[in-house]
């Protein structure tokens, strides 16, 4: 789906989301599959994996399994250096997809500041913090957390409490 800057703010508000000062710099906007996230998370798991291994730690899943992750501290507030830099990540990726003919839009996804609540699926992060929203395709607002590579969603009072908003 494809929405205008004013259409995708109206989409926002109608879901609890305080987007009227956000910053939605694009004239047009394209939706995004959280296949789409899964992705660009990954690539960009792997751009670190080549340029910045120090930048990567692991975490366990439990049953044995872990999962290459951004290495942040939530004390130092790093939560949004990695959703900053998974986003420009993608934002290249667009970038480049454009200069090679491709779609010339803006993604409906971007950074967001909020009040995160602690709950299992967010691995209990609380208090201030940066993601990465996004659309998909069925009109949803949806929470991607980089920190970890999840899909998610907001609780109403993250979804109100969003503080800055950003769009590319």
């Amino acid at each position: 789906m494809k929405f205008t800057q004013p259409q995708l703010r109206e989409l926002l508000a109608a879901q609890a989301v305080p987007v009227w000062q956000w910053q939605l710099p694009d004239a047009l906007y394209e939706t995004v599959s959280a296949d789409y996230m899964l992705a660009n998370w990954s690539a960009w798991i792997d751009a670190l994996r080549l340029n910045g291994p120090a930048l990567l730690t692991q975490i366990d899943l439990g049953g044995g399994k872990t999962r290459t992750v951004p290495r942040w501290l939530e004390e130092a507030g790093d939560c949004d250096d990695a959703a900053m830099c998974c986003l420009a990540h993608g934002i290249t990726g667009n970038w480049l997809h454009a200069l090679r003919g491709g779609s010339r839009v803006g993604r409906c996804r971007g950074l967001v500041y909020l009040n995160a609540e602690p709950r299992a699926e967010n691995r209990g992060r609380s208090g201030q913090h940066a993601m990465i929203w996004f659309v998909d395709h069925e009109g949803q607002y949806r929470a991607f957390e980089p920190g970890d590579g999840t899909l998610g969603t907001f609780t109403l009072n993250e979804r109100m409490t969003s503080r800055f908003g950003l769009a590319a």
